[in-house]
């Protein structure tokens, strides 16, 4: 498999023309874009995947429904749309997306020497896809399920070790979804 390359932005998100290894845009402190893609059913059930054990970050806990890097020369949208292939093997048309926010995000991972800086483009996806029928890439995701809001809120806010900790991100994510379906 080939070196995976992201184009390269400054902290405002305006492009910067260059585009890098991966690796090199972590291990610099480059910012670069992400993608994270919430799947959530009519009910407001919220879909979470539980990251592989070979990840190199927070390995076996409980994730974005969807997520990754987007590469160079993609739009958000597309890498978004890239990623849900590529992870869980779903194929939606690209106006099923609803862009929810960007974010920006800059966090060391000391273990690794990694200091990551992202512009974050958070979607929001509707689908009553059966999770069973999905194909996870077994080198990202060990499993995918749907958790009920309150379920999602004991899961991520709760007990340390079982979600990758975002607090502060999902409860945004669960209000956003609460809010569409009318749950709770």
């Amino acid at each position: 498999m080939s070196e995976e390359y992201v184009d390269l932005f400054d902290s405002d998100d305006r492009p910067l023309s260059r585009s890098v290894p991966k690796r090199q845009a972590h291990q610099q402190g480059l910012w670069h874009r992400s993608a994270h893609i919430w799947i959530y059913d009519r009910t407001g059930n919220i879909l979470m995947q539980k990251r592989a054990l070979t990840k190199d970050t927070f390995p076996g806990l409980w994730d974005i429904s969807v997520a990754g890097h987007i590469s160079a020369g993609e739009t958000p949208a597309e890498g978004a749309l890239r990623e849900l292939r590529e992870e869980i093997g779903l194929e939606v048309q690209p106006d099923r997306l609803e862009l929810l926010t960007v974010i920006h995000m800059a966090y060391p991972y000391p273990r690794l020497g990694w200091f990551n800086r992202e512009h974050c483009y958070v979607y929001l996806l509707e689908s009553d896809a059966d999770p069973t029928t999905f194909t996870l890439q077994r080198e990202e995701v060990e499993a995918v399920r749907f958790f009920t809001p309150e379920e999602f809120s004991r899961l991520t806010l709760g007990e340390r070790g079982v979600a990758v900790p975002h607090e502060d991100y999902y409860r945004q994510i669960r209000d956003a979804i609460v809010k569409k379906t009318g749950s709770l």
